[in-house]
């Protein structure tokens, strides 16, 4: 027999059971500034917009209020000509894996550093690629896939890149201003941009949330759009 729990339990629990990304929700009359302050929370990627009735509308992603902000740049005034170096948006803590480890080992260090994603770089420490959590799906639960965990990363990202809708590898330099970069996440439609010194290495990364954090605590309880 089924037990009443299951057939009781409430559909509400199940956006967040993973509880890697949880679900939220925010009035569609609320100050975009609170939008922000929720998308800065670890883990959060969209809110669930509601209307006044309590009706569902639609779907408000990080993406979209980076790309708003980014196309108001003129309003950031000298804040958006700031270079990124001298902000608190570079996450220093990246983790690399040289290319010709297994692919295996780059979800294992996905995993046991609890981050979304890594830089691949070769033998002079250049970013030559990115593995991130979506690159799972690639194997998924099929046994015939498991075998792909055990190639070189090169052979993995040079067969993924003969495929379509390959997600870009997008890098800036940190002398980069922050208006230039919210262009970079708002063309090239990614959530991850990985920083690099003027000679071409690697130093960290600004992922859509460091954005959301920067911009959460600039504009505090002012409304952005208002």
């Amino acid at each position: 027999m089924i037990s009443k729990q299951l057939q009781n339990e409430l559909c509400v629990v199940l956006p967040n059971r993973s509880k890697r990304d949880p679900w939220q929700i925010i009035q569609e009359d609320s100050p975009i500034s609170l939008a922000i302050n929720k998308l800065s929370i670890s883990g959060i990627h969209r809110l669930a917009v509601f209307d006044s009735s309590g009706q569902f509308t639609s779907i408000l992603t990080q993406s979209r209020v980076a790309r708003y902000i980014s196309n108001r740049s003129l309003e950031l005034g000298e804040f958006g000509r700031i270079e990124i170096r001298n902000l608190p948006i570079i996450s220093k803590n990246l983790k690399t894996i040289n290319e010709n480890e297994r692919l295996i080992n780059a979800f294992l260090t996905i995993y046991s550093h609890n981050v979304t994603g890594i830089a691949v770089v070769d033998e002079e420490n250049k970013i030559v690629g990115n593995i991130s959590l979506s690159d799972f799906k690639d194997i998924g639960f099929r046994v015939d896939q498991f075998p792909k965990l055990f190639i070189p990363i090169s052979t993995y990202l040079k067969k993924k890149n003969e495929g379509r809708n390959v997600p870009k590898l997008v890098w800036a330099k940190d002398t980069t201003s922050l208006n230039d970069l919210l262009t970079q996440f708002r063309i090239d439609g990614v959530h991850r941009i990985y920083i690099t010194e003027e000679r071409g290495d690697p130093i960290g990364v600004v992922t859509m949330t460091d954005v959301m954090v920067l911009f959460a605590s600039v504009l505090g309880s002012q409304e952005y759009d208002r």
